[in-house]
C-alpha cells in the first residue's frame, strides 16, 4: 500500500510536470482545530491573493479506496490552483493589514479549550463555558465554498487593536450578517428516515444560515431566548463545531446524562476530528436567560 507521504510526492511531482515552470509548488502541513493536521500543496500568494492550499488527504483515502488514480488527483489539484490564480478575492492580502479593510470580514466561532490549549497560544481568544471564542477573516465565498483565515496574535498588533474590540466587531458581524437555520430535524431527514424515526419528542437542528461553524450562535443570547420563548427551557447538544441539536426539555423524557453519553458516541463514531466541539450537554434557562453546562 503507498503511504500518504509517498502519495503527496507522487502527485507534486505531476503537478510540477502540468505546471511547467509556470509557478513554483510544493508541499506544507497545516495544523487544525483538535490537534489534527492536514498535508497539502501550495504555491505562492500574490499581492491580491492568499496563498492557496489544496489538501490531499481526501484524495488519499480515494486513492487508496481505487476511486481515483493518481494522474486524476494530479489534474483535479492543478486544475484547482488554475482556478485560484484566475480569481479575484473578495480581500486582498494588502487589505489584511489595514483594520478597516478587514473589520465588517471578522467572525467568531466557538472551539473546544481543552483540546486546543497549544493553538490557542498563538490566537486571541476568550473562554465561555468549556469553549474557547476564536476569530477567523472570511476570504471569499464562491457557492459553498468558504475560503477563511483564522486571526493570529500578530494581527493585533498590525490592526493595533484589543481582544475587546476584535470580539465586540465579531459579534456585531454576526448579528447583523448571520441568518439563523433553526428547523425541526424531521422537516430536514429524508421521508425514508423520517418513518424509522420513533422518537416520541421533537429535535431540533440550530446553526447559521451558512452551516459554517454555525455552534458560534451559542453566543447569540437574542436568538437563545427567542427558540425559549416558544419551546421553554433548552438542552443543547453539540453535534459538531458546525451545528447544535436542540431539546425542549419539558419534553424529553430522559436525563441530561443519557444525553452526554449519545454526544460521546456520535463523537466517537461519527463526527470528524476537527470538526468535534464537546463531549458535554448544555441547558438554557428561559426566566434566567442562562446557559450551562448540564452534564
Amino acid at each position: 500500500m503507498m503511504q500518504l507521504n509517498e502519495f503527496v510526492e507522487e502527485v507534486l511531482a505531476g503537478v510540477r510536470e502540468k505546471a511547467d515552470g509556470d509557478f513554483s509548488v510544493w508541499t506544507t502541513t497545516i495544523h487544525k482545530n483538535n490537534g489534527t493536521s492536514f498535508v497539502g500543496i501550495t504555491i505562492s500568494g500574490t499581492e491580491n491573493q492568499a496563498q492557496p492550499i489544496v489538501y490531499l488527504d481526501g484524495y488519499y483515502n480515494m486513492f487508496l479506496h481505487s476511486k481515483i488514480s493518481l494522474k486524476e488527483v494530479s489534474d483535479t489539484v492543478y486544475d484547482v490552483i488554475m482556478e485560484h490564480m484566475n480569481y479575484v478575492p473578495d480581500v486582498k492580502i494588502t487589505d489584511l493589514m489595514n483594520w478597516n479593510q478587514m473589520k465588517s470580514k471578522i467572525c467568531v466561532k466557538l472551539i473546544n479549550a481543552e483540546q486546543n490549549r497549544e493553538l490557542l497560544t498563538d490566537m486571541p481568544h476568550r473562554f465561555y463555558l468549556d469553549f474557547a471564542v476564536v476569530y477567523y477573516i472570511k476570504i471569499s465565498e464562491r457557492g459553498d465554498e468558504l475560503e477563511t483565515m483564522d486571526v493570529k496574535n500578530k494581527y493585533l498588533d498590525i490592526w493595533g487593536i484589543s481582544e475587546e474590540e476584535l470580539y465586540r466587531t465579531g459579534m456585531e458581524n454576526m448579528e447583523i450578517s448571520d441568518q439563523i437555520f433553526f428547523k425541526n430535524m424531521k422537516e430536514i431527514l429524508p421521508i425514508w428516515l423520517q418513518k424509522e424515526d420513533e422518537q416520541s419528542f421533537p429535535m431540533y437542528v440550530l446553526t447559521n444560515a451558512s452551516r459554517y461553524y454555525g455552534a458560534s450562535v451559542l453566543l447569540l443570547k437574542k436568538e437563545l431566548s427567542k427558540i425559549s420563548q416558544s419551546l421553554g427551557n433548552l438542552i443543547i447538544l453539540p453535534s459538531s463545531l458546525h451545528e447544535l441539536i436542540v431539546l425542549p426539555e419539558n419534553q424529553y423524557t430522559g436525563d441530561c446524562e443519557a444525553c452526554a453519553e449519545m454526544v460521546k458516541n456520535v463523537n466517537t463514531s461519527v463526527v470528524l476530528p476537527e470538526d468535534y466541539l464537546s463531549n458535554h450537554v448544555y441547558t438554557y434557562n428561559r426566566d434566567t436567560q442562562e446557559l450551562k453546562i448540564a452534564a
